[in-house]
């Protein structure tokens, strides 16, 4: 004889697919692409009905290729058996290839009271009110699984979140309920400001045939080049010109280097001592 445990927590095996592969006779595709809730076989719904399961139906769904998992509720038993579908949003946070099979899994969640989301853009901050905006779009969805990122969209936009903390009433959890409850929300920086803070700066080179960089971060290199430089200009500017030339009688005459050349040889060599003058006759 077959038994059947009443409190034990169904798990289903389905081919996952996203909300746009079902037939047109569902009215409500798109809006359904604004929640989290998804669509399972009608076999499911009698298999549940069969156990002490815990009202509103909430479920886990785990990509077992990726090891990802977000939490869930439904709103129809319309699929053909052996599928699933479910938002587009989803199934590409769960890293989820178009008919791959999932595990789902009957669970019962905490009633949360705070969610912290981070937007991955500021685009998101410069909505007029986007708290009230987040609000109203929560209304879609079931459950939050900390570490998710779900997708709301607002005039015709699309805004991604992460999901940084979640609780209830006793803490922190893994994943809450959000239907009929009272949840207070909470923002982070957005992603994208962070990443923009965290780069580091360095000193720029100021222009110049040799980098010098700037006083708060003095280099040693660098200004022993800024006073080779400036020797060798000074050097340079010494020698106006080098090479021959003839004054105004026509006479030849050599370069300044030559000259200042001939000028230390002669202060090098000795100068020749007087002849001593002739004694009186007597």
């Amino acid at each position: 004889m077959f038994y059947t445990n009443m409190n034990a927590s169904p798990n289903f095996s389905l081919h996952c697919y996203p909300l746009t592969c079902m037939s047109s006779r569902h009215r409500e595709v798109a809006s359904l692409e604004q929640g989290d809730k998804i669509i399972m076989p009608p076999s499911a719904l009698h298999r549940l009905a069969s156990l002490r399961i815990s009202y509103p139906m909430l479920f886990r769904i785990t990509n077992l290729r990726t090891g990802k998992y977000a939490h869930t509720g439904v709103l129809e038993f319309i699929a053909e058996e052996g599928r699933c579908y479910m938002p587009t949003w989803l199934m590409y946070d769960l890293g989820v290839i178009q008919g791959e099979q999932l595990e789902i899994n009957n669970v019962t969640l905490p009633k949360g009271t705070s969610v912290t989301f981070q937007p991955q853009s500021s685009d998101f901050t410069k909505i007029s009110n986007p708290r009230a905006v987040l609000e109203m779009s929560l209304r879609g969805f079931s459950a939050l699984t900390r570490g998710q990122t779900i997708q709301i969209q607002f005039n015709s936009k699309k805004y991604h979140l992460n999901v940084e903390e979640v609780g209830d009433s006793t803490g922190k959890k893994e994943a809450i309920s959000i239907i009929e409850t009272d949840v207070v929300v909470e923002f982070a920086p957005p992603a994208d400001t962070v990443m923009s803070n965290s780069k580091q700066s360095y000193p720029v080179a100021k222009k110049g045939p040799f980098p010098v960089f700037d006083e708060d971060d003095p280099d040693p290199e660098s200004s022993s080049s800024e006073e080779d430089e400036d020797e060798n200009q000074s050097k340079a500017s010494k020698i106006a010109f080098i090479g021959v030339g003839k004054s105004i009688s026509g006479q030849v005459t050599g370069s300044p280097m030559e000259e200042e050349k001939s000028n230390i040889q002669k202060k090098k060599s000795p100068s020749p001592s007087p002849s001593p003058s002739p004694s009186p006759s007597p």
